[in-house]
């Protein structure tokens, strides 16, 4: 006898007091079905989520002593582990993969094998959606500044525009800073409108002066142009 797994319609062993734990954990053939399936509407890496254009049948099959995990409707792609769980987690983590290495090229720059992917995976993942929640990371250089206080206060981009440092929220180094300090920046800016939600990182920039004996070597390292002569 089998019950159903709460929020599924996977077939679990009645022998399990917590019918959830058996969709977590088992994976003995020879007491539960070989094959089940669920129905999924978003798989979430980390912080980046996929949204379904509509809700997928995703199938779990055994393969020796191994769960094996897919979606029909999206080939390419398949999940392996010792359980269920695993085996989602690594199904995942392929379209994560892929998505994100096909996400960033152009048409012209794919394969053919490649173009088959992204078709199956354009036509599976909400591409909208995806643009209008995944925050951008991008890299910039600033000038930190004091102004009227005795800690830093503004960055200036060298793109021209300002950011308030607010000393909560920034990371702890960019408040080591002194006045005049060239930073890099790894920024996460707001999907629509750009504005910068978090500074994840920052590096400062040190700039190395040569010394006098140092210009002087430079300077006459320096190959000589031979002018001919004015007659």
């Amino acid at each position: 006898m089998y019950l159903v797994a709460p929020h599924t319609n996977i077939a679990l062993p009645v022998k399990y007091e917590n019918a959830y734990e058996a969709y977590e954990t088992y994976s003995a053939p020879s007491d539960v079905s070989s094959f089940m399936s669920t129905t999924v509407e978003e798989f979430q890496v980390g912080s980046t989520k996929y949204k379904f254009l509509k809700p997928y049948t995703l199938v779990y099959s055994l393969d020796g002593s191994k769960w094996l995990s897919r979606i029909p409707e999206v080939p390419f792609f398949e999940g392996n582990g010792n359980d269920l769980s695993s085996s989602l987690e690594d199904l995942k983590i392929a379209l994560h993969v892929e998505f994100q290495r096909l996400y960033r090229k152009r048409p012209f720059q794919m394969s053919q094998e490649e173009k088959t992917k992204w078709k199956y995976l354009s036509n599976t993942i909400d591409i909208l959606s995806y643009k209008l929640t995944t925050p951008i990371i991008t890299q910039e250089i600033g000038q930190v500044s004091f102004g009227k206080i005795n800690r830093p206060d503004k960055i200036k981009w060298i793109s021209g525009h300002t950011y308030k440092i607010d000393p909560f929220s920034v990371p702890s180094d960019l408040m080591t800073c002194v006045t005049g300090q060239w930073i890099e920046a790894s920024l996460e800016r707001e999907p629509i409108k750009h504005s910068i939600t978090q500074i994840i990182t920052i590096k400062k920039i040190h700039f190395r002066i040569p010394n006098e004996d140092q210009r002087k070597q430079f300077w006459e390292s320096i190959p000589k142009m031979n002018q001919p002569a004015h007659e």
